[in-house]
């Protein structure tokens, strides 16, 4: 059972109309050793805002509050708690929300979900191809990927050793997602590219 063991600062804003089930809802989270805060449902938006938080739990039925989220930019995944549950069952289901379809290295991170990638904490516009390749070089961060490899796997099919194709479209995303140093994309001279994973982003 959850016993108020260390996070790695596990932001959730609880949302209710019913004070006592939210109050109730959060200080069960916080035992479990989550950041908590709380908001009524007309102020979710604004306490998304301020607080950022990296899931949203809904202690009751709220309909359409994911829409508004998005609508003010907030891009952040909404679990809605339903019939009673223990408290080792909703911390697992906040672990599975918070891991489900999205990919992160360093401050880049895809969503899978929404087909949406940030840098920074700011949306990246990506074509199709770019969200491809960046998804794949996630999936398979700190490999060493083959140009074969990538052409094969991404574009599914054989461009006869064009690698032009290939070399282009990493530099469309070095110029959208790897900006900052370090730089994350490597090329591998006479092999392929590498995604680097950070040390302090090494899991």
């Amino acid at each position: 059972m959850p016993n108020g063991r260390s996070r790695n600062v596990v932001r959730l804003l609880v949302v209710g109309d019913e004070p006592g089930t939210v109050e109730l809802l959060a200080g069960s989270l916080r035992f479990a050793g989550f950041d908590v805060s709380t908001a009524e449902s007309a102020s979710a938006v604004t306490g998304a805002r301020v607080r950022r938080p990296d899931l949203v739990v809904l202690g009751g039925s709220m309909p359409g509050l994911a829409r508004r989220l998005r609508a003010g930019g907030l891009h952040v995944p909404v679990l809605a708690v339903g019939a009673p549950c223990t408290l080792d069952a909703l911390v697992s289901e906040i672990d599975v929300t918070l891991r489900r379809g999205r990919l992160s290295v360093a401050d880049i991170e895809l969503d899978e979900s929404t087909h949406e990638v940030f840098k920074a904490g700011r949306i990246v516009d990506l074509s199709p191809t770019e969200f491809r390749l960046l998804r794949y070089f996630l999936l398979n961060a700190g490999r060493v990927l083959s140009k074969k490899r990538l052409l094969e796997d991404v574009w599914e099919c054989d461009f006869g050793g064009r690698d032009s194709v290939l070399e282009s479209y990493v530099s469309y995303l070095r110029r959208k997602i790897d900006t900052t140093e370090p730089r994350l994309l490597r090329t591998v001279r006479g092999i392929g590219y590498q995604l680097r994973v950070p040390r302090n982003d090494a899991r």
